[in-house]
């Protein structure tokens, strides 16, 4: 009893480090890390009220309320605005950011303690279960999940639950009890927070009901009848929660046009390059995006485990695997491809990784003893820690666009008389925002009126080569230089303007400068 206690006592201790150490890495963030354009969005839709006559009316510009701005927006639902902004009335640019950071960590820390909690049953072991749920706590990409305001680790936190709740189901007993009966209702409602974080989120919990359904209908004769009804009128009544709000959504989107345009194998291409440019800068996440693969390979061809529940979750891994395969394709051909969005490979990351833990250490302990296997995993939750911590510090205080020293570095340089233009993409909203904060916002202009009141895009290269007849000093901003528009934009850009300052982030934001005597 004295040596259960003391086993208990310690791997209490383990989980108290681990939060501890989450808590630790995710600091960073909270001090003067600049929103980006998404992060502003947060701020700016949160502090709506739920519904509003843009709900009703799909004419109206979709600003009167979170619900009429999700129904025609490509991205996340409205429980992103109503977890990650919940403190969104006292979040401000240039000392207030951090408000947004609060929710993503109380969900980081759910995440921690209930890992650890499941950790427990999926591996059968308090040790084992401490030790993956510190390193899932130091995950660089799990901090950057929880450091952002777009609802990351709130997914993290729900595919985390529904993943348990099939684990539940299928290593459970074969009749409707109270066991079997909360995983259903679990698994339906989970999927439904899912959807409403954000519609992407059906790509990662549709593999899991087709994996359910697939494991009873293989074993169908097993069951009892009421099990099985459970579980089609849960599928059902998630359907009915979800397909309304998906249609309208689709409908909205489709009058819109946001359809991601042409399909073509140079974009195609273009979007692989920048997805591939984009994992050399964020290593860690090609880990989330190829280690469950690795992982679920390894598993199946060395049969690691040859329970019911391990084949189940092997199987669930592929039906990942294809969905994520599916969701590259879309991205890549319809919209952009970026690491994050592989949020989904996280959850099977970090059950492999704990089977294939398990083996290792009962391999060591079947070989050396106890006392050997128990000093493997103290040395590689050390490893651990000292591998992954720095990362994660990194991610946690790196800004997507550090847009707050790139406003006071140009606060302390321009003149009232100059223009400043921000370049492609929607980021003009928050050089607006940080700008405001010092009173020459209405310094960037986002139209040029030209003859018979036209309006001309000040992103375009027609509104750049009139502003330079003014003869006037000129910024030039942007987050995306080279990027978004063709190269003869870029081309003029460069033989106009020179480089006068950089500001590095996950991308690096550009200053560059045109005065009269630049004039060619």
């Amino acid at each position: 009893m004295k040596g259960t206690a003391k086993r208990r006592s310690l791997t209490g201790a383990w989980l108290c480090v681990a939060l501890a150490m989450g808590i630790f890495v995710r600091l960073p963030a909270y001090h003067q890390r600049s929103w980006w354009i998404d992060e502003l969005i947060t701020a700016q839709v949160a502090g709506r009220p739920l519904t509003g006559p843009d709900l009703w009316d799909a004419t109206r510009k979709p600003a009167d309320s979170i619900l009429g701005f999700t129904l025609q927006d490509p991205g996340p639902g409205p429980l992103v605005y109503l977890l990650d902004g919940v403190f969104s009335k006292f979040a401000r640019p240039v000392g207030g950011e951090y408000w947004l950071r609060v929710p993503g960590l109380v969900a980081a820390l759910l995440t921690i303690g209930m890992l650890y909690i499941f950790g427990r049953q999926w591996w059968g072991s308090r040790r084992l279960a401490a030790t993956i749920t510190l390193w899932a706590a130091l995950f660089p990409p799990w901090v950057d999940f929880s450091m952002g305001a777009r609802g990351y680790a709130w997914t993290v936190l729900f595919l985390l639950i529904q993943w348990h709740a099939l684990w539940c189901l299928v290593s459970g007993s074969q009749t409707l009890d109270y066991r079997s009966r909360l995983s259903v209702v679990t698994l339906a409602v989970i999927t439904v927070l899912c959807f409403y974080l954000t519609p992407l989120n059906l790509v990662w919990c549709t593999p899991l009901w087709l994996t359910a359904a697939y494991f009873y209908w293989r074993n169908r004769q097993s069951f009892t009848p009421r099990l099985l009804r459970a579980v089609a009128v849960a599928a059902l009544a998630t359907a009915a929660a979800v397909v309304p709000y998906l249609m309208i959504w689709l409908m909205r989107l489709s009058a819109k046009g946001l359809g991601g345009g042409t399909i073509t194998l140079h974009r195609a291409i273009a979007r692989l390059h920048d997805f591939v440019d984009e994992l050399s800068r964020e290593p860690w996440y090609a880990v989330l995006a190829f280690g469950p693969l690795c992982l679920t390979a390894l598993i199946s061809i060395l049969r690691l485990d040859r329970r019911p529940p391990v084949a189940m979750m092997t199987l669930t891994s592929w039906f990942m695997l294809v969905s994520g395969t599916m969701l590259s394709a879309a991205l890549v051909l319809l919209f952009f491809l970026a690491p994050r969005y592989f949020v989904g490979f996280s959850i099977p990351l970090v059950w492999g990784s704990g089977i294939v833990f398990k083996q290792l250490l009962l391999f060591a302990r079947h070989r050396w003893g106890q006392k050997f296997a128990s000093y493997i995993i103290l040395i590689l939750t050390l490893l651990i820690a000292t591998i992954e911590t720095p990362s994660a510090l990194h991610y946690a205080r790196t800004p997507v666009h550090d847009w707050v020293s790139a406003v006071l570095w140009l606060n302390a340089r321009k003149s009232p008389q100059d223009i400043i233009f921000c370049g492609p993409n929607a980021d003009i909203e928050v050089l607006w925002a940080y700008a405001k904060q010092f009173h020459w916002d209405q310094q960037v202009p986002r139209w040029l009126i030209v003859e018979n009141g036209r309006k001309v895009d000040t992103s375009t290269l027609e509104a750049l080569q009139r502003v330079l007849l003014s003869h006037r000093r000129l910024w030039y901003i942007t987050p995306f230089f080279g990027q978004v528009r063709p190269p003869a934009y870029w081309a003029f850009v460069r033989k106009h303007f020179r480089e006068v300052a950089r500001f590095p982030g996950r991308g690096d934001i550009v200053i560059l400068l045109h005065e009269p005597s630049d004039s060619h």
